[in-house]
């Protein structure tokens, strides 16, 4: 059973050697150094998340990967997990699948149950020599364990588009030889288009062919294949804990604000003109003091704009906007994910049904604005829509009346306890906002940038300036077109949610990957293994 609700930050405390630990709507704690060997140290912690589920459709999960302190150079690096000989403690059964590279580990049931995780003794094994430090500064070494929430989107075939043969949503795509017919997408080679469109060859495993030349990419990710998806967008809170694992000079790449200067000591550094008040709920902000020379700066999340960072009510679970194309490849590069395509969002929304013309991620064409006037407990934890305004297709996006849009809500807002699935606004698979909050960056099929892209993730280190480098990402290129664009809506959208809806394409291409708006956010994914 999939419960959906609320999202949760804890930092917990260590123990033994000195670490910290990051996660959303899961709990890590009692982090202890045990033994380590002339190549290897293992460490421990406990786990806990809520509402967790695995029935015989999919189940959640838990992406962990951990960053170390590097006291040669003075900077936080990627730690690279050994292939074997992690174990999951005792507690609620769980599973460790470790990917075909070292940048992280899954964790999830391992047999069919719902209800809240909790185990303990989870240990895992850092292959330090791999890093390049011998026995000693690896015990000694300060380290990162960071977790992020997502969901299992099994293999199989599922339609991308929601025409009905008569009616479609904006440039919907569909079959080359049917518009306004939805496409199936599976293992079987077929032509796929939207209008004003050219014509992709989509074979679900076996990826794209286009062009009057054919030109084949085939590891490009056309959703049949079985992947992670993120439960929910960034936050401002977790994107607050990548800056605080950058360099001064990576923070400076991917922030607004000029941190070269001293000058920008509390100010909220990711809006267009930095600055002391907050926009669209945008709150991530600088420490009040400015950092020695070439060190890098504090950030926390500061809603209420009274200069403490990180208070109950600071912000730090709302969807993080302001958040550019190449912003988000970074923290996925950082984070040892990537990118999603379009096809596996319309996978990830829509699930293996029949498409539904106007559907949106919740399954149906009904959508109910929620406003902000009827938001209560903000910047918290639990900030939701008060109960009396609450009902089927609870979306964050403006319903054309007073008072206008103010920002992203909570990551999950809708998700309460005693939610349904239309009422939480989560996909079949139990993803929640994709309709609706923040419009997403993702890959697109409409030019070669995008169809090239391989599906390789992030191995968790950045260039100098704070970059994402993994060859077949789609981001600077010549020209103007980049491979990338949005889809699912956003809070400043009108039209009865139109670009909400699960096929709507008419913010598909974009050409200015370093520009941060306000509506505008994203989520990542990881192949399965």
């Amino acid at each position: 059973m999939k419960v959906y609700f609320r999202f949760i930050f804890i930092a917990a405390a260590v123990i033994l050697f000195a670490g910290d630990t990051f996660a959303n709507n899961v709990r890590i704690n009692n982090l202890e150094y045990v033994s380590h060997t002339s190549t290897d140290l293992i460490f421990e912690f406990d786990l806990h998340w809520d509402n967790s589920w695995r029935d015989d459709v999919n189940y959640d999960a838990v992406w962990i990967f951990c960053k170390w302190y590097s006291t040669a150079d003075n900077k936080w690096k990627h730690m690279l997990l050994s292939e074997t000989g992690h174990s999951t403690g005792s507690g609620t059964p769980l599973e460790i699948i470790s990917p075909s590279d070292p940048a992280g580990i899954f964790i999830q049931r391992s047999t069919d149950g719902s209800g809240n995780v909790n185990a303990s003794g989870i240990r895992l094994v850092w292959n330090f020599a791999s890093n390049g430090i011998d026995d000693k500064q690896a015990a000694a070494s300060h380290i990162r364990v960071i977790a992020i929430e997502m969901v299992y989107v099994p293999k199989g075939k599922f339609y991308a588009g929601d025409g009905n043969g008569s009616q479609e949503s904006s440039y919907a795509l569909h079959k080359s030889d049917r518009d306004n017919k939805a496409v199936l997408i599976s293992s079987e080679p077929v032509i796929v288009s939207w209008d004003s469109g050219s014509e992709v060859t989509v074979d679900g495993d076996g990826g794209l062919t286009w062009g009057a030349v054919p030109v084949t990419n085939e590891n490009y990710p056309a959703g049949y294949e079985a992947f992670y998806c993120m439960k929910y967008e960034i936050s401002q809170g977790q994107y607050c804990d990548f800056l605080n694992s950058l360099t001064l000079a990576e923070q400076n790449t991917r922030t607004e604000a000029n941190l070269l200067s001293s000058s920008n000591a509390s100010c909220f550094a990711m809006l267009p003109s930095p600055g002391t008040s907050s926009q669209y709920r945008q709150c991530i902000k600088t420490g009040i003091t400015a950092p020695a020379a070439g060190k890098p700066w504090i950030f926390g999340c500061n809603l209420d704009d009274d200069d403490s960072l990180n208070e109950d009510n600071d912000g730090e679970w709302i969807a993080m906007n302001y958040i550019s194309w190449l912003d988000i490849l970074a923290y996925a590069d950082w984070a040892g994910l990537r990118p999603m395509t379009e096809l596996e969002f319309e996978k990830a929304s829509r699930g293996v049904g029949e498409p539904v013309f106007s559907e949106f991620a919740w399954g149906n064409t009904t959508i109910l604005p929620a406003f902000p006037e009827n938001l209560e407990k903000l910047g918290t934890e639990d900030e939701c829509i008060k109960t009396a305004y609450r009902g089927d297709g609870l979306c964050n996006y403006y319903g054309g009346a007073a008072p206008a849009w103010t920002g992203p809500y909570r990551c999950g807002f809708s998700g309460t306890g005693a939610a349904t699935r239309l009422q939480a606004g989560a996909t079949c698979w139990g993803i929640m906002d994709m309709s609706g909050n923040l419009s997403e960056n993702l890959v697109n099929l409409q030019v070669n940038q995008g169809r090239n892209f391989t599906g390789k993730s992030g191995d968790g280190t950045l260039t100098a300036a704070g970059n994402a480098d993994v060859s077949g990402w789609p981001w600077v290129n010549s020209g103007t077109v980049y491979g990338y664009g949005q889809k699912g809506g956003r809070f400043n959208q009108a039209a009865l949610g139109s670009r909400s809806k699960i096929s709507d394409r008419n913010e598909i291409s974009d050409n200015a990957p370093s520009n941060r708006y306000a509506a505008r956010g994203g989520r990542l994914v990881r192949s399965a293994p």
